[in-house]
């Protein structure tokens, strides 16, 4: 036997049948084949003589069959739903299976780079996912003579209609007002068919709040604004489609709302009630307290470093600077400095650039690093209406201790289901053992974490 006429090598039984064993097959104008012929050895005369029968040539027949159930997985989605496909093949012999997944594009049967398993996932549905999809199953059986050829069957089509996803095109944005001002929030939206409408939520700590039903409503307008008007708003885009009805939401938009009440911090004053420039108060976080008893305000801060032992307790631990609700600090101020100070009257005449003003945790907790210099949130309710608006924050260590989560995280400013604004800051030479040395924005059990980011550096 052998796989060509001229080449051939012994075997099987000596005897006159011989049932050979069907190892070899054709594909696709690939032929393989065998070639047999029976050798006879008799005595004639006394001396041994061999005879030869014509050489038999067996031309391989189809492959083993491969059964494919699928692909499976197909139908309508709408944008954003998981679209997972698959097939599944089974053969006699074998089942070193291969794939190929190929999509429909234009006519043309094109395979997918890198879709080569028996699953195809596609992630999040959106309409570029569209179209008809086929997996290719390859098999091959080798046999002690050689390989025979790759074969493959093509599996059935799995359709996938996926609908058209909602584009924001204006997204609505947050603002600082005083009270009794006014002001109005926009949002843009398209999609390429169906019917949107537009409700608006609202968050001031205690989780999402619908502030209207679903309807034409694409801007919502504040009216003399007070406290209870902080918060952090956002628009449930939705759209009505053949394929299902799904929604969008817009980014959040940050509203903090000022009483006009002032209090001021410069440790150069001689005496300290926090009223004014010559009598402010020397740290931080007496100020902020003051402030919040009085139901809100902002705090100037004079230019200056200001490391102080914090003791107030967060979380478990002290050395942290607690941003408390309705309060939005302030530096870059010149403020009373000795006495020479210009002693801003309005907060547009500081310099945050010329009059650098520092929060520094490096020894705020009894001489070692806080583990956060700066946070916001509480356990069981967001910060509400804060900012903090031209500082350098440092010196931060979120070096962990055992048991406690928020320790390992967030060394510059921890922020805890809470929407503060910070703005105009550099928050640098913190660290952290786990994740944001700069800056940890943890959701909580009320609420997200949805800082507002303005002019910052990290």
């Amino acid at each position: 036997m052998g796989t060509s006429a001229g080449s051939l090598n012994p075997v099987g039984p000596a005897t006159a049948n011989y049932f050979f064993k069907t190892d070899f097959y054709s594909f696709d104008g690939n032929t393989r084949e065998r070639f047999y012929q029976v050798t006879a050895t008799t005595l004639k005369c006394g001396s041994p003589e061999t005879i030869f029968s014509d050489v038999v040539n067996i031309v391989g027949g189809a492959p083993p069959a491969i059964t494919v159930v699928g692909a499976t997985g197909g139908g309508d989605f709408i944008p954003g739903a998981p679209v997972a496909l698959s097939v599944t093949a089974s053969c006699a012999a074998g089942q070193n299976f291969t794939y190929q997944w190929q999509k429909d594009i234009s006519g043309t049967w094109t395979s997918i780079p890198g879709a080569v398993y028996a699953g195809l996932s596609l992630g999040a549905g959106e309409a570029a996912d569209a179209g008809s999809y086929r997996c290719i199953v390859y098999n091959r059986v080798d046999s002690a003579l050689g390989s025979n050829p790759t074969y493959n069957v093509v599996s059935g089509t799995a359709v996938v209609n996926v609908a058209p996803s909602i584009e924001i095109t204006e997204q609505p944005q947050g603002a600082s007002l005083s009270v009794g001002e006014n002001y109005t929030m926009n949002v843009a939206a398209t999609v390429s068919a169906g019917t949107l409408s537009y409700k608006w939520q609202r968050n001031t700590g205690g989780g999402w709040v619908d502030l209207n039903a679903f309807g034409a409503t694409t801007a919502w307008t504040i009216t003399n604004a007070q406290l209870t008007d902080a918060g952090a708003y956002r628009v449930v885009v939705r759209n009505v489609h053949p394929l299902g009805t799904y929604t969008l939401n817009s980014a959040v938009a940050n509203i903090t709302v000022g009483t006009g009440l002032v209090f001021y911090v410069d440790p150069t004053s001689p005496s300290e009630d926090g009223l004014s420039w010559a009598t402010a108060y020397h740290t931080l976080q007496p100020a902020i307290n003051a402030a919040a008893t009085a139901g809100g305000g902002e705090i100037w801060v004079a230019a200056a470093t200001y490391g102080e032992n914090r003791t107030e307790n967060w979380g478990g631990v002290t050395g942290s600077l607690v941003i408390k609700d309705n309060v939005a600090l302030y530096g870059g101020f010149e403020g009373y400095a000795g006495g020479a100070g210009m002693q801003e009257e309005y907060r547009y005449m500081r310099r945050t650039v010329t009059n650098v003003t520092y929060i520094d945790g490096s020894t705020a907790r009894g001489g070692s690093p806080a583990y956060h210099t700066v946070v916001f949130g509480r356990s069981a309710a967001s910060t509400l209406n804060a900012v903090l608006d031209g500082f350098v924050v440092m010196g931060g260590n979120a070096a962990g201790t055992t048991g406690v989560y928020h320790t390992w995280r967030g060394g510059g400013i921890y922020n805890y289901q809470s929407s503060p604004t910070i703005a105009n800051c550099w928050i640098y030479n913190n660290t952290a053992a786990v994740s944001g040395g700069g800056m940890a924005n943890e959701p909580g059990t009320v609420a997200g974490a949805n800082a507002r980011i303005v002019n910052t550096i990290f």
